[in-house]
């Protein structure tokens, strides 16, 4: 019998005798488990290569867990039908994530929290190419992690291996392993995700949750709805466990790979955004039917109705916003998306997913930074989401150090914590304490959103501290 903690992850390792031509392709392994209670999960297992399948579960219900293997070859006793059982025991530890659970959204639907109804507050950073090999291992990926944990960060968007901005396996998509598919999509490369779960592992040992993103939203082209739920079984098998938050896509309805948006579309930017509006929408409802987890579902970045057919596939709205320096282009932006999505019913939860990356169109600098985080979670977001140019691509690992300890990330750190001083989930647009020049028909007038007393006079559009 094996013994975990609440919410720390068991492991199995299954592995068959009988001889299979093509095992990623012709086996498909879950688990059903029973917990104490008697409610019965299923959960995938994910192919770990050759005959090798692997198996995680986590579970916050203290007691007798029964696991038995379902195989699609019935036949085949070595993995299907295999009885384990597991011991839950309370967690004695200091890790948020696996003390409170993994994240859910408020009962209200304006902001998230863990499982076990503490509050949660969402300050993320974005690493899109952060499981790349331009990201060292352990060296560059542990020292970034700690500054951002030492910072009061509290998530990473990460991408699962098909990236934004450059072409299918381009070098610079790579891993120590290669690349996460075969350059047919035929099968995946399990040892491409061997190394990214020692990254994964680590964002949660620190108490950063992972936002994974399964992939850039051309990869529906390029792959196929098919692959990509597969992708998606293969990411729920192994990260599951973890307390992560799922994005279905990054710039899901965006061709802005020039191959697909010229080649194949013909500059038909409304077309590609058609076809791949319904297929990310079919994608996020099979995410949906197979995370025994029931992780929150998150689409990048727009409203949630342009970007599937049924907003309720989706659990936090990532909302798009500026790159502009243009203090008033980018506040604007912010307050208006905020705006709009708060007057949703049913509301959900609601961030800037992508704005004013730090050094992006060489400004945005810490200023601006400050801005955009009080405009923000003073106009009604859940928290905030913070980028750096140099960071989110690993562009190199010169560069990698100066822009990851920018003054805008330490800003970051300041504004945390002066924020959980606030009840933050009460928060609104029209709802501060002081709002000069700010409306709802025409929501930048003036001064963006300020909040006084609480924060000794902490405004939005002060100069820097």
């Amino acid at each position: 019998m094996k013994r975990a903690m609440q919410n720390c992850v068991a492991k199995w390792s299954f592995s068959s005798a009988r001889e299979c031509g093509d095992p990623f392709n012709e086996i498909e392994l879950s688990a059903v488990v029973t917990d104490p209670d008697g409610k019965e999960t299923v959960v995938p297992a994910f192919w770990a290569g050759g005959s090798f399948w692997g198996n995680r579960y986590s579970s916050s219900t203290i007691g007798r867990h029964v696991l038995e293997t379902t195989c699609s070859d019935e036949t085949n006793a070595d993995l299907h039908g295999r009885r384990e059982l597991l011991e839950v025991t309370p967690y004695r530890g200091d890790n948020p994530l696996l003390r409170h659970g993994p994240l859910a959204v408020s009962p209200d639907r304006t902001y998230l929290q863990h499982r076990d109804g503490t509050p949660f507050f969402w300050l993320a950073d974005t690493w899109w190419m952060g499981l790349t090999i331009r990201l060292t291992w352990p060296a560059g990926f542990d020292t970034l992690t700690e500054d951002r944990v030492a910072k009061g960060f509290s998530a990473v968007l990460i991408v699962a291996g098909l990236y934004p901005d450059m072409f299918p396996f381009d070098p610079r998509g790579a891993n120590e392993a290669g690349f996460p598919w075969e350059e047919d999509y035929s099968r995946l490369n399990p040892a491409y995700f061997d190394l990214a779960d020692r990254r994964i592992g680590r964002l949660v040992a620190r108490g950063l949750v992972p936002c994974i993103v399964g992939a850039w939203g051309y990869f529906i082209e390029y792959a196929g709805e098919q692959v990509m739920k597969r992708h998606f079984r293969n990411l729920v098998a192994r990260y599951g466990a973890w307390p992560v938050v799922w994005s279905v896509a990054g710039e899901a309805i965006s061709p802005k790979n020039p191959d697909v948006r010229y080649r194949i579309y013909g500059g038909n930017d409304e077309r590609f955004a058609t076809t791949a509006r319904a297929g990310w929408s079919d994608v996020a409802r099979h995410l949906h039917a197979i995370d025994p987890y029931d992780h929150p579902v998150t689409i990048h970045a727009g409203f949630v109705e342009d970007l599937v057919d049924d907003p309720s596939i989706v659990d936090l709205e990532l909302l798009s916003g500026s790159h502009s320096p243009v203090q008033s282009e980018s506040v604007r932006a912010t307050v208006c998306a905020l705006a709009k999505a708060a007057a949703r019913k049913p509301r959900m939860p609601a961030l800037i997913g992508e704005t004013n990356y730090e050094g992006i169109l060489g400004g945005n600098w810490e200023y601006q930074q400050r801005l955009m985080f009080w405009t923000s979670v003073l106009s009604g977001a859940a928290g905030h989401i913070y980028g750096a140019s140099g960071v989110w691509e690993v562009s190199t690992r010169a560069q990698l150090l100066r822009p990851a300890d920018r003054s805008g990330t330490r800003h970051r750190r300041d504004q945390t914590r002066r924020r959980r001083r606030l009840a933050y989930r009460r928060h609104d647009p029209g709802d501060t304490a002081d709002t000069p020049g700010l409306d709802r028909g025409d929501p930048v007038r003036g001064r963006p959103p300020q909040v006084n007393g609480s924060l000794g006079d902490v405004r939005a559009q002060s100069a820097p501290a």
